[in-house]
C-alpha cells in the first residue's frame, strides 16, 4: 500500500532519532522503577503526639531519591540502638508520590535508660543514622522528711526528689511517673499515699502529708515508677527506704496580759506562765525574752541546771537537780515593767527529743501595751 506522502531522507532521520528517545526514556523509566539512588533522614526529635503538652516519644522523617524519574516505592527498616545493643526495630513505607517517610516511636518502645540513642534507616541497599539524647530517666531518688505544722496539727513532710544514678539532676522533667509513698508508725501501721503525674510544672519534686500518730521510729519506702521507659529496663522502678525517729515538738502557749497599767510608783509585776505548754514526752526548758523601749530581757530554766555547776538561782549554793533560777522549774516566772510602750514578749519551749540536738523547740509571741 503506497504512503500517502513520501518520505524524505531527512524524516527517516527524525523519524530514527523520535524512536531511539522513546526507547531511552522507556528504559531509564523501566531500570529506575523502585530503585533507591540515596537515603538521609531528619534529626530526631522529643515529639508530642496527642497535643496535650507532654512528649510521648521520638519522630524523624526519611528521604530517598531514585536514579531515574520514577518516585521511591515500598519501605524500609529503622533500628534504635542504646550502648551499642539493638534496643527496637520497626518498618516504615515511603509517602505514595513523595519519595519521604514519617516515623513515630514510643519512649516505652525503645527507652532503657539516659544517654544517646542512635536510630539506623536502612532502604533498598542504602543506611543512614543519626543520634538523639534522652535524659527524662529517674535513676535515684533524694528523700527528705520533716515535722511541719499546717494550721491544724503536726504532719510528717516526705519530700522526694529525682535525680540520675550519680546524684546529678535530670537534664529533661520526668514524663508520665508513678510515686508510691508508704509511712509505717512506730506500731507497723501503715500510711500509704500514691499520685500520678505526666508533667512537674512547679518544679521536679513530689511531697506529700503524713498523720503523726505517736512519737517513735517511723520508716518511709518511696516507689518511683518510670511509665515511659521499657518495661525490661533495670531504671522502670527505683526505691528509696529509710528510718527517722518522729516527735512533735511541744505546743508553746503563753498567758500574759495583753494590757499593764503601771501602778503608782510606775511599775508594775506580772507572771509570764508557759506551764500551759504540753509536749507528747517532757518539756525540758522553758525561755522567756522580753524586748520594748529601753529593755532586752531574758530568762531561761531548764531541769538540767545543775549540770553546769553554777549557782544560777544565787542562792549561795551549787543548783540541784531542776532548780531554776528562781528556784522552780514550772514555765513561769515575773517581770516588772517600769516604762510604757509596746513590748512583744515571746516563750521558747523546748522537748526531750532524743535524736534532735538540744531537743524540738517551738516559740510563741504576745504583744502588750503598757500604760
Amino acid at each position: 500500500m503506497a504512503l500517502p506522502f513520501k518520505l524524505t531522507k531527512n524524516m527517516i532521520v527524525l523519524l530514527v532519532v523520535i524512536g531511539i528517545i522513546v526507547a531511552s526514556i522507556m528504559v531509564v523509566l523501566l531500570w529506575g522503577r523502585g530503585e533507591i539512588k540515596d537515603i538521609h533522614m531528619s534529626k530526631p526529635l522529643h515529639t508530642d503526639f496527642d497535643a496535650d503538652g507532654v512528649n510521648d516519644g521520638i519522630s524523624f522523617s526519611v528521604f530517598a531519591t531514585a536514579p531515574g524519574v520514577q518516585k521511591v516505592s515500598g519501605g524500609g527498616k529503622y533500628t534504635i540502638y542504646y550502648q551499642g545493643n539493638k534496643v527496637y526495630s520497626g518498618d516504615f513505607k515511603f509517602i505514595e508520590g513523595r519519595d519521604t517517610a514519617e516515623v513515630k516511636v514510643r519512649y516505652e518502645r525503645f527507652v532503657e535508660g539516659n544517654g544517646q540513642y542512635t536510630v539506623e534507616v536502612s532502604a533498598g541497599g542504602r543506611k543512614t543514622s543519626d543520634t538523639v539524647n534522652v535524659g527524662f530517666v529517674v535513676e535515684a531518688l533524694n528523700s527528705s522528711v520533716s515535722v511541719v505544722y499546717d494550721g491544724s496539727s503536726y504532719k510528717i513532710r516526705v519530700l522526694v526528689i529525682p535525680v540520675k544514678e550519680d546524684g546529678s539532676n535530670l537534664q529533661d522533667t520526668p514524663i508520665k511517673s508513678s510515686v508510691r509513698f508508704t509511712v509505717k508508725d512506730p506500731r507497723g501501721n501503715p500510711e500509704i499515699y500514691t499520685v500520678e503525674k505526666r508533667s512537674f510544672p512547679g518544679g521536679v519534686y513530689v511531697s506529700h502529708n503524713f498523720n503523726i500518730t505517736e512519737k517513735g521510729n517511723y520508716t518511709f519506702k518511696i516507689e518511683w515508677t518510670n511509665g515511659a521507659v521499657m518495661e525490661s529496663s533495670q531504671w522502670k522502678s527505683v526505691e528509696s527506704f529509710r528510718k527517722q525517729y518522729i516527735d512533735r515538738p511541744p505546743k508553746a502557749v503563753l498567758n500574759v496580759p495583753s494590757h499593764i497599767s503601771l501602778g503608782a510608783d510606775l511599775s508594775e509585776t506580772v507572771t509570764l506562765d508557759g506551764s500551759s505548754s504540753t509536749d507528747d514526752g517532757t518539756i525540758t526548758m522553758y525561755s522567756f525574752s522580753v524586748v520594748g523601749p529601753g529593755t532586752d530581757w531574758s530568762y531561761w530554766e531548764s531541769q538540767g541546771m545543775e549540770s553546769d555547776g553554777e549557782d544560777n538561782d544565787k542562792d549561795g549554793e551549787t543548783d540541784e537537780a531542776g532548780e531554776a533560777p528562781d528556784a522552780q522549774f514550772d514555765g513561769k516566772t515575773t517581770f516588772t515593767f517600769t516604762a510604757p510602750g509596746e513590748y512583744t514578749i515571746t516563750l521558747y519551749v523546748q522537748d526531750d527529743n532524743p535524736y534532735f540536738p538540744g531537743g524540738n523547740t517551738t516559740a510563741v509571741s504576745v504583744e502588750v501595751t503598757v500604760r
